[in-house]
């Protein structure tokens, strides 16, 4: 399936980045999502990038979770200024939900 994606990407002029190495998904991550799907966790660990030419459409990819994987919660967080009871309902958004749930 994976090389069948490739050809994918290759044929539709998507951008892609295979891992020299299979690249694990963080600990730290696991802990807080609790259940990941395997078959995401064996796609994702084998590219370091995935993205359409445009680069706004994109593939998240484990390599995401290990230098990313905080940023739009972060975000969301600045979004909220100082607005603590919306700060406290992001985090707890950001705890309780995959980004690909």
């Amino acid at each position: 399936m994976i090389e069948e994606f490739i050809e994918w990407t290759q044929n539709n002029g998507w951008d892609i980045e295979l891992s020299e190495k299979e690249n694990d998904f963080p600990e730290e991550e696991r802990a807080r999502y609790g259940k990941i799907p395997e078959q995401w966790l064996n796609f994702a660990s084998k590219f370091n990038y995935i993205s359409n030419s445009e680069g706004n459409i994109w593939f998240l990819t484990c390599f995401d979770f290990t230098d990313f994987c905080n940023d739009f919660e972060d975000m969301s967080l600045e979004a909220a200024s100082d607005d603590d009871e919306w700060k406290k309902e992001l985090r707890i958004f950001g705890i309780k939900q995959f980004p690909l749930s």
